[in-house]
C-alpha cells in the first residue's frame, strides 16, 4: 500500500523505492570475502524503523491507496456493495502513519543511514551500490551490506563491530546476531 501525498510522480518514479536494498549477490560476496578473510559477522536488525525512527507526527491520519487486487477481493466477496461504480483512483482508505508510514520513509531512513555511517564512523559508501559500505585502516577492514533496516557485517575484529554498535546505541533500537 502506498500513502497518498507522496512527493513521487505516478508515471514517473511512483513505483519506485527509494530504501536501500541489497541483491542476494552482494550478500554473498561480504560472506566470501569474510570466510576468505577470516572476518567476523553480524547481523543487525534495526527495530521499528519507519515507525519511530523516521517519521515525525505519529498520530497523523494518512490516506493509502487501495491496490486493486484488494478491490477485485472485495467486489468479488460482496459483488451488490454500492462501491462498484467508483473509480478506483478515488477510493482510499485511512491509517495512522505511526502502523502504515508513508511512501518516502524508505528514502529518509536511506538518508539517516548513511549520514550515521559515513559521517559518524567514517565508513565509505560504495560508489556504485549505495546499500553497500567499507571501512579499511591499518590492516583492519569493516564491510556491511545494508537491505532496507537490515545490515549485514563483517568485521576483522570484534572492537570494530563495538564501535558501529556504540554509535547506533545513540540512534537506533536494534537486534543483534553473530
Amino acid at each position: 500500500m502506498v500513502a497518498n501525498g507522496s512527493p513521487q510522480i505516478q508515471g514517473i518514479d511512483f513505483d519506485m523505492s527509494y530504501s536501500p536494498t541489497n541483491a542476494f549477490d552482494n550478500i554473498r560476496m561480504i560472506i566470501a570475502i569474510a570466510a576468505a578473510e577470516n572476518m567476523i559477522i553480524y547481523s543487525l536488525g534495526v527495530s521499528n524503523t519507519f515507525q519511530t525512527n523516521i517519521e515525525e507526527k505519529l498520530y497523523e491520519r494518512v490516506c493509502i491507496s487501495i491496490p486493486l487486487f484488494y478491490l477485485d477481493y472485495f467486489f468479488g466477496k460482496w459483488p451488490d456493495y454500492p462501491l462498484l461504480g467508483t473509480p478506483a483512483n478515488e477510493l482510499c482508505l485511512q491509517g495512522l502513519k505511526s502502523i502504515q508510514g508513508t511512501k518516502p520513509t524508505g528514502h529518509k531512513w536511506s538518508i539517516l543511514l548513511s549520514c550515521i555511517l559515513v559521517n559518524d564512523l567514517k565508513i565509505i559508501q560504495s560508489t556504485s551500490d549505495n546499500s553497500i559500505f567499507s571501512w579499511q585502516n591499518k590492516g583492519h577492514q569493516v564491510l556491511i551490506a545494508v537491505s532496507t533496516d537490515d545490515l549485514l557485517m563483517a568485521a576483522t575484529d570484534r572492537t570494530l563491530f563495538g564501535g558501529t554498535c556504540q554509535c547506533f546505541d545513540n540512534h537506533f533500537n536494534y537486534t543483534c546476531t553473530k
